[in-house]
């Protein structure tokens, strides 16, 4: 099942390739998929034809194989199933992933990453995408009740707050996180899709808003949406 989705998204309408206009055929006609013996009919979207092969809505193909299916603009990465981030640090560079998954009582972030400096590091939901690697552009932290900063404040706290990444004298980190009350439902305003997940220079304090003290933003990741 995983290759065939793989297969079938390498040529995605959402890749970002140019093709000559004179070389596209751009077929209206409903086309026949069978997935796992089970035919499948598409809705009679556009269907380009190039170079002898065929290319279909990636969400359409998500949808018959039914799962989610998740965009990111920025690193142009499809996730299916599950919402795939990439991290990096403040020069673009790939330190790290993580992956999220929806549970009944909340989201679940499983992350790992590496060339980070040893000992405690906020790590906090954003309320936006950030741009490039400039990590302030993703805004301050996803706050979607009104609380006041701090797992341990009294009046708190922002639902992206999260408890400190522990990195090890070898400057990896492996961390299971769940955001609690949070949801990967699209269009719902406590979905993480489309935010950031950033990690700080220092530890949070758990109480000092609006952002516990945690110093620069190091690293970071965009949530597909």
């Amino acid at each position: 099942m995983k290759k065939f989705a793989a297969g079938v998204l390498v040529g995605a309408i959402l890749s970002s390739g140019m093709v000559y206009a004179a070389s596209i055929n751009v077929n209206t006609v409903p086309i026949k998929f069978f997935v796992n013996g089970v035919e499948r009919v598409s809705s009679g979207g556009q269907t380009i034809i190039h170079n002898g092969r065929t290319y279909v809505s990636a969400k359409e193909v998500s949808g018959w194989l039914g799962q989610s299916i998740y965009w990111n603009k920025s690193t142009s990465a499809v996730s299916i199933g599950k919402p795939q981030v990439e991290i990096v640090d403040a020069n673009g560079k790939k330190i790290g992933s993580a992956t999220l998954t929806e549970e009944q009582n909340g989201v679940q972030i499983n992350l790992k990453a590496s060339h980070l400096t040893a000992g405690k590091h906020g790590f906090h939901i954003h309320e936006k995408a950030f741009t490039g690697a400039d990590f302030k552009t993703a805004g301050g932290h996803f706050n979607p009740e009104g609380k006041k900063h701090g797992l341990e404040n009294p009046d708190g706290h922002h639902m992206g707050d999260m408890e400190n990444l522990e990195v090890k004298e070898d400057g990896t980190v492996t961390a299971e996180i769940t955001v609690h009350n949070a949801t990967l439902k699209k269009g719902t305003p406590n979905s993480l899709l489309g935010k950031s997940m950033i990690i700080h220079a220092k530890a949070d304090d758990g109480k000092t808003d609006p952002s516990g003290n945690s110093g620069d933003r190091i690293a970071g990741g965009i949530i597909p949406d």
